[in-house]
């Protein structure tokens, strides 16, 4: 069964449970204030891979036992070509909707390994070569070599905007799990 949207698009008409948690979402103020891009990537991940993930699997309404559905719904973002960057994206989200309608998933997706170096080695050639990033890696500051050091290597292995780097608390530091949250 089909309906018209505003944008006067059709689209699939899902559980009308879902489509109103879905809807409830957009119009609250957890959503109002996003940036209108922002709102359109989580719309279009939330009605074009959730709400067709859900169809396919008999789920007619969004509760806690959705954890259990999580890495099912990871795999079916890889199956429609999704990178695991994205497909991270698309669960962070999606973990916002429950959240939102305060059932707190607990799921966490790991990147695989060849998926991350592959990511990394895409973004470090787009701004610099080997060499400069070699030479940023072992350039000995003359003043807090140390910090300085840290700085650029986060900077380098991470991706980090300087404000994210900036930012960094000492409880954001697990150095158990050698991890950073940014």
């Amino acid at each position: 069964k089909t309906h018209l949207t505003r944008g006067h698009e059709m689209s699939i008409y899902y559980s009308s449970e879902l489509e109103s948690q879905v809807n409830q979402y957009f119009k609250s103020q957890n959503t109002m204030a996003l940036a209108d891009s922002t709102k359109a990537l989580y719309n279009a991940v939330l009605r074009k891979k959730l709400l067709p993930f859900c169809m396919e699997n008999g789920i007619t309404k969004l509760n806690g036992k959705f954890t259990d559905h999580m890495d099912s719904f990871g795999e079916f973002l890889q199956h429609k070509k999704v990178s695991a960057h994205t497909t991270q994206s698309y669960l962070t989200i999606t973990k916002l909707l429950f959240t939102f309608h305060g059932h707190h998933i607990k799921h966490t997706y790991k990147i695989p390994r060849q998926a991350k170096q592959a990511f990394d080695l895409k973004h470090e050639k787009r701004w610099f070569s080997g060499e400069d990033i070699a030479k940023c890696k072992t350039f000995m500051f003359k003043i807090n070599h140390i910090r300085n050091h840290l700085l650029v290597r986060l900077m380098c292995e991470t991706g980090a905007r300087i404000n994210e780097i900036a930012n960094i608390c000492v409880c954001d530091i697990k150095l158990k799990e050698k991890a950073i949250l940014l």
